[in-house]
C-alpha cells in the first residue's frame, strides 16, 4: 500500500491559510508554472461549483521511481546545477519557485487532492494544512484517481470547497491569467473551462498573446 509523507516544517503549513495568497490567480500561476516545469503542453483550469481543478498533460509523477517522494520533500534543495535548472526534456528552463510553490493550493482549500499518472501508474493523495501526526497524508484509492483531459501521463490538483473564486466570465479569467503568468511557448496552452461554456485557449505566438 502506498504511503505519503509530507516533509515540511509544520510552521510553514500554519502559514498556508488564506492570508498567504489573497488572489486566486497567484495560486493558479504557481500551479501553471509547475505544469510548465513538467513539460506539459496543455493546462486545463476547470471551474466547478464545488472545486477548482488544474489538470496538465506533463510527465506526471511515479510513486515507484521516487518522484512523488521528491515532490513531497518541500525542504529538498534543488537546482544546484545548470542541468537541474532545466525541465526533464531539457527544452525549458524551470519557472516554478523552490519548495513551497507546490503548496500554494492550500491557501485556497484546507484539503487539496493531488492525482497523478506516469507511464500508466496512478497515484493520489490529499494535501492538508493539518496532516495526521504532522506529516502523514491520506492516500486516494485508485478507482477515485480519475482525470478529465489526460490519459497516461499528467497531474491534477483539485482545490475542494475553495475559499476564493474565479471571475464569473471566461474573458475576465483569461485577462487575469495573462496578467500574472508569462506564457513563453507557442506549444504551452492554457484552457479555461466552466460548465458547458466553450473552452478558451490562451497561447503565446510571435510575441502576441491571444
Amino acid at each position: 500500500m502506498k504511503e505519503y509523507h509530507l516533509n515540511v516544517d509544520s510552521r510553514i503549513l500554519e502559514l498556508l491559510g488564506p492570508s498567504l495568497y489573497t488572489n486566486i490567480y497567484y495560486v493558479l500561476a504557481e500551479l501553471i508554472a509547475n505544469a510548465y516545469d513538467a513539460d506539459a503542453k496543455n493546462v486545463y483550469i476547470i471551474s466547478n461549483d464545488d472545486d477548482i481543478r488544474v489538470e496538465d498533460d506533463g510527465h506526471g509523477m511515479s510513486y515507484a521511481s521516487g518522484a512523488i517522494r521528491k515532490y513531497l520533500n518541500v525542504a529538498l534543495v534543488s537546482r544546484t546545477t545548470e542541468e537541474e535548472s532545466r525541465t526533464k526534456s531539457g527544452e525549458r528552463r524551470k519557472m516554478g519557485r523552490k519548495g513551497v510553490g507546490k503548496l500554494a493550493a492550500l491557501s485556497v482549500s484546507e484539503e487539496v487532492d493531488v492525482l497523478t499518472v506516469a507511464n500508466g501508474e496512478r497515484s493520489g493523495f490529499v494535501l492538508a494544512r493539518h496532516p495526521e501526526n504532522g506529516h502523514e497524508l491520506k492516500a486516494i484509492p485508485n478507482q477515485k484517481i480519475v482525470f478529465e483531459h489526460i490519459d497516461d501521463h499528467g497531474t491534477a490538483i483539485i482545490m475542494r470547497q475553495p475559499q476564493y473564486r474565479l471571475h464569473k466570465t471566461l474573458p475576465a479569467i483569461k485577462r487575469n491569467i495573462l496578467k500574472i503568468f508569462p506564457l513563453v511557448d507557442a506549444n504551452f496552452r492554457i484552457h479555461v473551462i466552466r460548465g458547458q461554456e466553450t473552452v478558451t485557449t490562451l497561447t503565446h505566438m510571435n510575441g502576441q498573446r491571444t
